[in-house]
C-alpha cells in the first residue's frame, strides 16, 4: 500500500510542476506575441543575470513572461514595459545597455580596448620586422664598419688556422 501512496504522490507532484509552467491562458494576437518574444529577449532574468528572460527557465522569469503578456494585453507599449522593469530592477536588467550616460561607457570601452590592442600589435610587429632586418645582414647600428672588418679578420684567421 505504501508503494501506491508513493506513486500517487509522485504523480501529484508531476502534475503540480506541469501546472506551474503552464500558459496563463491569455490569448494574444500574432503581433502581440511577437512583441512579447521581443521583450523576453530584451530583458535579463533577475535570477540568472547572464540569460535573457526568453532563455531562462527560472520561476521568476516565467512570472515575468506572464506579466509581460498581461501588460501587452492591457495595451501598454514596449517602452512602458521596459521602463517598468528598469525602474524595478535598474539598468542591469537590460540585455543591451543604453547608449547614454553610464551605458555609453559600456559601449565605448570595447571599442577603445580594440583600438589599443591594434595599436600595440602594430608597434610590436614593426619592431619585430626591424629586428629581423638587422639579423639578415644590415650592420648593427651601434658598431662602426672597422669593428666589423676586424671581427671578420679574426674569424677568418681562426677558421683558416684549423
Amino acid at each position: 500500500m505504501n508503494r501506491w501512496a508513493f506513486v500517487v504522490m509522485l504523480l501529484t507532484f508531476g502534475v503540480g510542476v506541469g501546472v506551474v509552467g503552464a500558459d496563463d491562458g491569455l490569448e494574444l494576437t500574432p503581433e502581440q506575441q511577437r512583441r512579447a518574444v521581443g521583450l523576453y529577449d530584451e530583458l535579463k532574468c533577475p535570477v540568472c543575470k547572464s540569460q535573457s528572460v526568453a532563455s531562462s527557465t527560472s520561476f521568476l522569469s516565467e512570472e515575468m513572461k506572464k506579466q509581460i503578456r498581461e501588460f501587452i494585453a492591457s495595451g501598454k507599449t514596449d517602452r512602458e514595459i521596459v521602463d517598468y522593469y528598469v525602474t524595478r530592477y535598474g539598468d542591469w536588467i537590460l540585455m543591451r545597455p543604453k547608449t547614454e550616460g553610464s551605458g555609453l561607457f559600456a559601449w565605448l570601452v570595447p571599442v577603445f580596448l580594440l583600438l589599443g590592442v591594434a595599436g600595440w600589435l602594430t608597434v610590436m610587429l614593426r619592431r619585430w620586422s626591424r629586428r629581423s632586418d638587422d639579423v639578415d645582414g644590415a650592420p648593427n647600428s651601434g658598431q662602426s664598419g672597422e669593428i666589423d672588418e676586424e671581427s671578420d679578420r679574426k674569424i677568418r684567421s681562426l677558421v683558416e688556422g684549423q
